[in-house]
C-alpha cells in the first residue's frame, strides 16, 4: 500500500508532536512549610494510536482516583475525543486543540532504563485561542463537550499533591498559550476541589470565578416514601398515582432494566429512535441527529456497558418504551445522562414517574449514594422533585503575575459592560 493509499491518522487535536516533560520536583524551590515530592513524568497524546500503551494503567488509576469521573475514563472520553475532535478538523476549527496530558509515576532513585507507566493523573485538555473564551487570551480548558457534564481529573488518591504539582509545573512551562486554565462546570467541596485549592494556594495563584450555580442532586437519607413526601405535595403525589394507573389501563404495564449480562444493542437502537421522535429530534439536538453523536453514543455505551458502568431502564407499554433513560455509573454515584420519551403518552408525565422509579432505588434499594441531575440551572421538572443541591462554579486561573493581573481586571470590566448597557437600556450579561 503507498502512502497516498493509506488512510489518514485520527487525531485528538490539529497537531501530532508528542512531548515527554519531567516535571522539576527535585530541582524546584517549595515554598515555607511545603514537602519536596517525588517526581514525575508528563506526557502529551495528540493521537489515538499513541494512547495504546497507557490503557491499563488508565484503567487501574479509574479505582484508584481520589475523585471518580466517568466522563474522564477511556470508555468514555476516547469515543468522545476521536468524534468530537474529528468534527472540529472537518470544520476547519482551528481554534481548539485536544491533547490527553498523562501524569507518570516515576520511582525515587535513578531514572530507569524502562520508564514504568503508571499512571496518575489523567488531564484532557483542549488549547484554546484569545478569541474563543471568555477572557482575550490563549488559554487551556479541561475538555467538556454537549454530553460531558463533570470536568474532573483523574488523580491518584495516593499522590494528588505530587500529580497536581507536575500538571501546573507543564502548564506554566508551555510557550503556545498563556499559562492560563479554564475550569467549567466544576463541583464545589469534593476531593478533586480541594487537591486544587491547595496546590492553587501553595503557588499563590489567581482564581477568577465566573459564575456560580446549582443543580439538582439526588442523594436521600430516608427510604423513598418519606422522601417523596417530603420532595413532592400531597395533591401532586395523587396525580402522579393516578397517572400511573391510567397509564397501566392501556396496556401491560412494566419497568425493564438493562442487566449487566443483556445485549446492550437493542436498547441503544430503542433509545436513539424514541429520543429523535420527540422535540429534540425536531430541534436538531438528539442523539441521532447527528452522524458523528450517533457512533459516538454507540462507542460510549458498548465500553460503559462492558465497564459496568452504564445502567439503562425502560417504562413499557405492552413491551414498547415510553420512557426510557441512560444512567452512568461513576464510583459511588451515578449520573443521569439522557431521557427519552413517547410524546404521545405525554399526559401521563412518564419522565416524572421514571424519576419516581429512581428515587425508589436509590433511597431503597441502594442503587447508588447519589445522582447527579446534569440538569440545567433551575430546570423546572427535576428541581421539584430531587430536593439536593449540587453547587458548580466556572473558573479562571492564572498562573503567572500577568496573567493573575489581567484576570483581577475581569469583574471590573464586566461590570462597566452592565453599566454602559444599562444605559443604553440593553439587558445586562
Amino acid at each position: 500500500m503507498s502512502e497516498a493509499d493509506k488512510p489518514p491518522q485520527r487525531e485528538f487535536s490539529q497537531g501530532s508532536a508528542r512531548a515527554e516533560v519531567r516535571s522539576p520536583d527535585r530541582g524546584h524551590l517549595p515554598s515555607a512549610g511545603a514537602q519536596i515530592l517525588a517526581g514525575c513524568r508528563v506526557v502529551v497524546l495528540d493521537r489515538a494510536a499513541d494512547v495504546a500503551p497507557y490503557i491499563g494503567a488508565w484503567t487501574a488509576l479509574c479505582a484508584q482516583a481520589a475523585e471518580a469521573n466517568v466522563f474522564y475514563e477511556p470508555w468514555f472520553l476516547l469515543p468522545a475525543l476521536l468524534a468530537f475532535a474529528s468534527r472540529q478538523q472537518r470544520a476547519g476549527d482551528r481554534t481548539v486543540d485536544i491533547s490527553l496530558v498523562l501524569v507518570i509515576g516515576e520511582p525515587e532513585g535513578p531514572p530507569s532504563r524502562t520508564p514504568r507507566n503508571e499512571v496518575w493523573g489523567v488531564f484532557p485538555l483542549e488549547r484554546r485561542a484569545p478569541s474563543d473564551g471568555p477572557v482575550p487570551l490563549s488559554h487551556f480548558r479541561l475538555f467538556q463537550h454537549d454530553y460531558s457534564y463533570l470536568p474532573i481529573p483523574l488523580v491518584h488518591r495516593d499522590h494528588g499533591p505530587a500529580v497536581m504539582q507536575a500538571f501546573f509545573d507543564w502548564i506554566s512551562s508551555q510557550k503556545r498559550c498563556r499559562p492560563l486554565l479554564a475550569i467549567d462546570d466544576l463541583p464545589v467541596g469534593g476531593a478533586f476541589h480541594q487537591l486544587l485549592i491547595d496546590e492553587l494556594g501553595r503557588r499563590g495563584a489567581h482564581v477568577h470565578v465566573r459564575d456560580r450555580w446549582n443543580r439538582a442532586l439526588l442523594a436521600p437519607t430516608c427510604d423513598a416514601e418519606t422522601y417523596e413526601t417530603r420532595a413532592v405535595a400531597g395533591k401532586h403525589r395523587k396525580e402522579l398515582r393516578r397517572q400511573r394507573r391510567r397509564l397501566g389501563e392501556i396496556g401491560q404495564l412494566t419497568t425493564d432494566v438493562l442487566g449487566p449480562q443483556d445485549d446492550v444493542e437493542p436498547w441503544l437502537t430503542e433509545f436513539l429512535g424514541l429520543e429523535a421522535s420527540g422535540w429534540k429530534g425536531r430541534e436538531g439536538t438528539a442523539l441521532g441527529s447527528r452522524i458523528p453523536d450517533a457512533i459516538f453514543f454507540r462507542d460510549m455505551a458498548r465500553g460503559c456497558h462492558q465497564a459496568g458502568r452504564l445502567t439503562a431502564t425502560a417504562i413499557r407499554i405492552d413491551g414498547k418504551a415510553v420512557v426510557m433513560q441512560i444512567l452512568l455509573r461513576s464510583g459511588e454515584g451515578a449520573f443521569a445522562f439522557k431521557i427519552g420519551y413517547d410524546e404521545s403518552y405525554a399526559r401521563f408525565s412518564p419522565g416524572v414517574l421514571l424519576e419516581l422509579d429512581l428515587i425508589e432505588r436509590v433511597a431503597n434499594e441502594k442503587f447508588a449514594a447519589w445522582v447527579d441531575s446534569a440538569a440545567t440551572r433551575d430546570h423546572p421538572m427535576i428541581n421539584r422533585i430531587w430536593t439536593e443541591r449540587r453547587n458548580i462554579e466556572r473558573w479562571m486561573v492564572g498562573l503567572d503575575g500577568g496573567t493573575s493581573l489581567l484576570l483581577s481586571l475581569v469583574p471590573v470590566v464586566q461590570w462597566w459592560k452592565n453599566w454602559r448597557r444599562g444605559r443604553l437600556g440593553e439587558s445586562p450579561t
